[in-house]
């Protein structure tokens, strides 16, 4: 059952943001506004893509880190779409306005109508900007912050998400960000040793040869498979002449 976003934003501000903004912004410039939200919702869908060319072309050794921060922020966020499914404001409350919608005339297909919570559309740039500013990329980092920041306004403004959406969205990349300071290697160190000793995580004996004695059997098998290789191809060329 989807979860109720339009009563959690009542009972965070007392009213429903995207209802405010609509009612004092909207109605100001309708025309413009809605070419604006358009323009920078569907931004997203290529802004991500050319931010990771750039890094390709800029640092090409860091490529790998950018998409492993990336992959932890979808494994996260994928099973919070479960946990939590919000329908977007513009289908919970007849109130809301869909601008998207109203500049083409019509409806817009949504095949995932309950993955609102945390909006993607936030937690990308957001998770960008972050790495950037992990990797001391200080202006790259400043300007996908400011568009964190514009996406953010546009997608409660334009009736796709609740601010509750955005909170979460922060708390997902802040998450990564985090978890991506963990030293790995540093804390299961001791786990590989004893495992490598013939003892389990918790210190229990394991059955059967330790993963060390594993090891070494295969380290030498392979080098006495090299040493047979080797033994062939002088066999083999002493028995055959060189071509002429």
């Amino acid at each position: 059952m989807p979860v109720h976003g339009a009563e959690m934003e009542t009972g965070l501000f007392g009213t429903l943001p995207t209802l405010w903004l609509q009612h004092h912004i909207f109605t100001l410039w309708p025309g413009p506004l809605q070419w604006a939200s358009v323009v920078v919702h569907w931004s997203w869908f290529l802004v991500p893509l050319l931010t990771t060319v750039f890094v390709t072309w800029k640092r090409i050794d860091r490529v790998g880190s950018l998409f492993r921060w990336w992959i932890a922020l979808l494994v996260i966020a994928l099973p919070l779409f479960a946990l939590f499914p919000l329908r977007p404001p513009w289908m919970e409350n007849e109130e809301v306005i869909r601008v998207l919608a109203l500049r083409f005339g019509g409806e817009i297909p949504d095949s995932n109508p309950v993955a609102a919570m945390p909006s993607l559309h936030v937690a990308v740039p957001l998770l960008l900007s972050l790495w950037f500013f992990r990797e001391r990329w200080t202006a790259p980092g400043m300007v996908m912050l400011a568009y964190s920041a514009l996406v953010s306004f546009e997608v409660v403004f334009s009736g796709e998400h609740y601010v509750v959406d955005i909170m979460g969205a922060g708390v997902v990349a802040v998450a990564v960000a985090l978890l991506a300071k963990v030293e790995y290697r540093r804390v299961l160190r001791p786990t590989f040793r004893r495992l490598a000793r013939g003892y389990g995580p918790m210190g229990q004996p394991v059955l059967g040869p330790s993963l060390g004695a594993v090891a070494n059997a295969h380290a030498h098998g392979c080098a006495q498979a090299y040493k047979d290789a080797q033994a062939t191809v002088k066999e083999r060329a002493c028995r055959e002449p060189y071509p002429p």
